[in-house]
């Protein structure tokens, strides 16, 4: 079995076990050492597949969020087109509650070539901005904003 598959079968299964506990349970920490030891190691892990997989991870958490966002931030890659989701509900406060967190998230994984954006990335910038009004001010926010225009 590939490296990237049992990472992707790791991360599903790890998924599922910490959204059954509404705190997140062990999981997290464990995958604490993960992050912050082993996976830098592993140059294979860093692939546009992997880093569309993790960032959904993060999202899809505010526990996996908090825990492992300082870990996985440097290891993620601009992801292929087509391979990343910018889904996040309404309902879902996470943008609302850390939206630098999520802005340096979307800095890492969207595409250079801003013409293979995902679906949504104005609806997302319009949440970001509304969430925190530094967030316009922010330089990297900038810079993605100019891209799109420009796109």
């Amino acid at each position: 079995m590939s490296f990237v598959l049992a990472s992707y079968i790791m991360l599903k299964i790890g998924r599922k076990r910490a959204l059954k506990k509404n705190s997140g349970g062990r999981f997290p920490k464990f995958l604490t050492p993960l992050f912050g030891e082993i996976w830098p190691q592993q140059i294979t892990a860093r692939t546009s597949s992997v880093s569309s997989r993790l960032f959904d991870f993060l999202i899809s958490n505010e526990v996996f969020l908090l825990q492992l966002y300082d870990f996985v931030l440097p290891l993620l890659v601009p992801v292929d087109e087509n391979r990343l989701s910018l889904y996040f509900r309404d309902e879902d406060k996470t943008i609302e509650k850390h939206p630098i967190k999520i802005l340096n998230l979307i800095n890492a994984v969207l595409p250079k070539d801003a013409k293979n954006w995902p679906y949504g990335i104005s609806g997302l910038f319009r949440r970001l901005e509304n969430a925190d009004e530094n967030v316009a001010t922010n330089p990297i926010y900038m810079r993605l904003q100019k891209k799109h225009e420009n796109r």
